[in-house]
Parts: structure tokens; C-alpha cells; sequence
């Protein structure tokens, strides 16, 4: 199928494909929008988002110079700033509440790149049934559902839609002749990924390096060097800004999230047997069907064989070269695999046998990735409670600004802390990249779960937190063998019971 005429899809649109079409939307509107109506709550965490976000609105628009209470201690303000703005501008324009711009805005950005997808499997493979089945498999998948219809979806979600936005005009961009236009659009929303998010901002480039530079064609070079120029015009007056502030070394340091450093030591070291053994689980504990492994397998012969290396050498780099955090792009290309592999089967398979039987594969691939994606939406949980806005209101009251806290609950609702109570944390992984700091606050947030597995209280003493007069500890009712090791200690002093959360006096942590 040829888009060069606008009209050719819709002219193609028999009875069957525009109710598909209507189911698929429905389907993906109920699916994404079904915790944003269950839950009061955002789910997941973004506080630190947030927190950016209202700065932004609070400083008129103008890029703050760092955010406080994260890091610990503060961070520079060098995140990627476009979702904030957004979130911003919206929350302002149109006086909606921060949790609604966090429930119902993530689930939406991640309907729109929905659009995208579909479009850009249904050029690739001019298969609408092919389009449909990856735009489906996109849709169950947990990974990509946690990842950008949770609240961080304000950031995560956007990069997504503005991505996929991206690969669709790229592959515009290499049909379209001497036609520039889809070029420097690509290279708009490159930029913009960019500056929404630095990691899709470099899957993103990636995927333009590939596609563009292994065609092995000048005028396909011309238009990839035109999108970079494009992209790079978009997003240096930013980078010129923050490498100003704060110099290249914060973007370095930006990288040391979601333990890249360990495997990037690790390839650096060329501990090949490890590069292996983390590639084998990165795949195999990837949530899609086990049949869509069969058809990846298929559509990667088949573009050998044709000599279109692009998809198979992004797939290398996300299994070998980046990092943990590859995960989603790398089941993003699985599920783009998975139609192509399917589109080449209806193609090449003639006996209606063999029709009836790849049939059958799609159904189960449905079946098997529809359970995995309900299992994830459907058991959903709040990391965050109402209860943590009534102890912001009783830290506001009673304990000093200068003071800090430790919270002993897991990191993903600790997350939230620094954003409503305005203190200071003693343990803080969320920014710590931007400081240089993630693996020792790492490896403290690790000690401080262990005590709250544990439920010790000379452990959360062995941490030997340099505690100041003022500062509290939070730990949660259902942590009664802690509590009562605090209680019993003849140091430790309650100064308020809040719901979940039970307030004391840190002073009896000092070593």
C-alpha cells in the first residue's frame, strides 16, 4: 500500500477493517484509561517530576536552576525539560489538578502513539492486518504500559508518542525522493524527544544512524545528515544552557541511572560470557508471546536476505550496547518484528492450511500477550497514599525546614516524600545521576530496604546517618516488630500516628 495519495487508506477501508479499526480504539481506550478512573491516585511515582513541573510554572516559564530536596540536597535543573513544560502549561491554561494531569495525560500520550505505530507497521509491511496485530501486541505489553501510563508518563509517555511521530516521518523521509520535508520533520521530533527525555532521545538518533546511514544511498545520507542538523538546531539552545551552567559533565553523569555503569564496566572489560548471559535474560524475560519470538525470527531472515539491515542492527545495539533500560525499545522492536514476520507469512504461505495455522499462531500470540497485558493494568497498585498529604500537613507544622528525614518504605513510594513534605531526605536515588552520586545512593537505598525487610532498628542505626536535632523517621503501622523495637529502646520518641505512617524522633538513630 502506497501512501503517496492521502486518500488511499481510507479508499482502502473495506466494512471488516473500519470495525477492527473501531474495536482496536476502543479496546485501547478502555484498557489505558481504566486505572485513571479506578484509582483517585496517580499510579506509580513522579515526584521529582512533578516537583519540576511546578517549579517551571512558579519561575514564569524560565528554566529554575536546580530542583531541591532530591539528590539528596538539590539537583541541578538539567533534566530534559519539554514534558514539564507541558504538564505546566496545561495545568495552567486549563486549572486542572496535578493528580488529574497525572492519571488521565500519561494513558493519553500513550493512546496517541498508538497512531503512529500503526502507520509506520502498515507502510512497512503494506499489511493492514499486520498493523493491527502489532498495534495490539504494543497495547497488552506491560513493560510499555508501566513505562509510559503510569504517572512518569508525563515525561515517558510524551518521548514515546513524539518518537514513534519520528520513525514514521523518517521512514517517510527515505520513500519520499528528493523530497526534504519529511527529513526536517523527522528532525523536529528528534529534537523534541531529546529534550523530553535523553535515553528516547538517543534510541531515537539511533534509529536514525541506522536506517539512514546503511541504505547505502547519497540521497538517503543527505536526508539522515539534514534530520540530525534539523534535531541538533532544535535542541542546542538547551544543551548550551545547561553545558553554561553546569558543564558537560552532567549529562556524563546522567548516564549512571538504572545501573548503567555496571554493564557498561562490563562491556568496557570485554567480560563477554556476562554481555551474553545479560543479552539471554534482556530477551527472555522480555513479557511478549512466545510465538512473536517465531515470527521476529522470520522477519529477521527475511531482511537479511533482503539486504535491509536497519531493524537487525537497532535490535543488536538494544540487546548488546546500551543498557538495562534498553528494555522497552527492545520490546518495541520485537513487536514491530512480530508484524513484519506475520505480514511475510500471509505473503509467501499459499496453502490455506498454512493460512489457517499462522491464523491460529496470531490468535494465541493475542491471547498469551492480552493475559499478560490484563494481569499488569488490572492488578495494578498505588505506591502512593492519601495519607502521605495528611503527614506533609503535620511536617509542614511541626518540623523545621532545615530538617531531613528517613523514610523506611520501598523506593517507589519513597519516591513521592521529597515532593510533599519539602524536606530533605537522608536517602535519595531519584536525581542522585544528575550529582554523580546514583551508585552509593544505590547502595544505601539497598541497606535501608534490607532494615525494612528486616524490621531492625539496629540496623537503620548501623547506617550511622549523621542525624541532626530536628530530623524525623517515617515507618508504617503494619512494621510492628520495628516499631516495637523502637518503642522498647528507651530512645526512640513517637511523634504522631497518621494513617499508614507512624512519625518519631531520628535522634535515636545517631550512631
Amino acid at each position: 500500500m502506497s501512501f503517496a495519495n492521502p486518500g488511499i487508506f481510507f479508499e482502502k477501508l473495506d466494512k471488516w477493517k473500519v470495525i477492527s479499526l473501531i474495536c482496536l480504539i476502543v479496546v485501547s481506550a478502555a484498557l489505558l484509561f481504566y486505572n485513571a478512573f479506578r484509582f483517585e491516585l496517580p499510579l506509580g511515582f513522579s515526584g521529582m517530576y512533578t516537583l519540576m513541573a511546578e517549579q517551571i510554572s512558579d519561575n514564569g516559564y524560565a528554566l529554575p536552576e536546580s530542583t531541591p530536596y532530591y539528590g539528596p540536597g538539590g539537583i541541578p535543573f538539567a533534566y530534559p525539560p519539554f514534558g514539564f513544560y507541558v504538564m505546566a502549561v496545561i495545568v495552567d491554561l486549563f486549572d486542572v489538578s496535578i493528580f488529574t494531569y497525572l492519571r488521565f495525560i500519561p494513558p493519553l500520550f500513550s493512546l496517541l502513539a498508538l497512531v503512529p505505530f500503526f502507520l509506520l507497521v502498515e507502510r512497512m509491511t503494506f499489511s493492514f492486518w499486520a498493523a493491527v496485530f502489532s498495534t495490539t501486541l504494543l497495547l497488552f505489553s506491560p513493560t510499555l504500559f508501566q513505562n509510559h501510563t503510569w504517572s512518569a508518563g508525563m515525561v515517558r509517555g510524551l518521548a514515546f508518542f513524539l518518537m514513534l511521530c519520528g520513525f514514521y516521518c523518517f521512514y517517510r523521509t527515505l520513500e519520499e525522493g528528493e523530497n526534504r520535508s519529511f527529513a526536517i520533520l523527522t528532525g523536529i521530533f528528534l529534537g523534541l524527544t531529546g529534550l523530553t527525555h535523553l535515553f528516547y532521545g538517543m534510541f531515537f538518533a539511533l534509529w536514525v544512524v541506522c536506517f539512514g546511514l546503511i541504505e547505502f544511498n547519497i540521497n538517503a545520507w543527505k536526508k539522515t545528515l539534514l534530520t540530525l542538523l534539523t534535531s541538533a538546531l532544535v535542541g542546542a539552545p538547551w544543551a548550551f544552557v545547561m553545558i553554561t551552567r553546569y558543564g558537560f559533565q552532567v549529562f556524563t553523569n546522567a548516564f549512571s541511572s538504572h545501573d548503567n555503569y555496571a554493564f557498561q564496566d562490563t562491556f568496557l572489560q570485554g567480560r563477554l560470557g556476562a554481555l551474553l548471559s545479560f543479552a539471554a535474560v534482556k530477551i527472555t524475560e522480555a513479557p511478549l508471546p512466545v510465538l512473536g519470538f517465531v515470527f521476529s525470527a522470520a522477519a529477521l531472515i527475511y531482511l537479511f536476505t533482503q539486504r535491509k539491515f536497519g531493524i537487525p542492527v537497532v535490535l543488536f545495539v538494544m540487546v548488546f550496547l546500551l543498557s538495562p533500560e534498553s528494555e522497552r525499545f527492545l520490546v518495541l522492536v520485537i513487536i514491530l518484528l512480530t508484524g513484519i514476520g506475520f505480514s511475510i507469512g500471509m505473503e509467501k504461505l499459499k496453502s490455506l492450511w498454512l493460512r489457517i495455522a499462522l491464523v491460529v499462531c496470531v490468535v494465541l500470540s493475542f491471547a498469551q500477550m492480552a493475559a499478560y497485558g490484563l494481569e499488569e493494568v488490572l492488578g495494578s497498585v498505588l505506591f502512593l497514599n492519601k495519607n502521605a498529604i495528611d503527614v506533609a500537613d503535620f511536617v509542614e507544622a511541626n518540623v523545621p525546614e532545615d530538617a531531613r528525614y528517613l523514610f523506611v518504605a520501598g523506593q517507589s513510594e519513597a519516591e513521592w516524600f521529597p515532593y510533599f513534605l519539602r524536606r530533605e531526605p537522608f536517602v535519595s536515588k531519584w536525581g542522585s545521576e544528575w550529582l554523580g552520586t546514583y551508585d552509593q545512593q544505590r547502595i544505601l537505598q539497598g541497606k535501608v530496604s534490607y532494615c525494612k525487610d528486616g524490621q531492625s532498628y539496629q540496623c537503620l542505626k548501623d547506617l550511622e546517618l549523621n542525624v541532626a536535632a530536628g530530623d524525623i523517621l517515617i515507618t508504617k503501622k503494619n512494621q510492628k516488630t520495628l516499631a516495637y523495637e523502637l518503642e522498647t529502646s528507651g530512645a526512640c520518641q513517637r511523634l504522631a500516628v497518621i494513617g499508614i505512617y507512624v512519625l518519631w524522633s531520628a535522634d535515636c538513630l545517631a550512631p
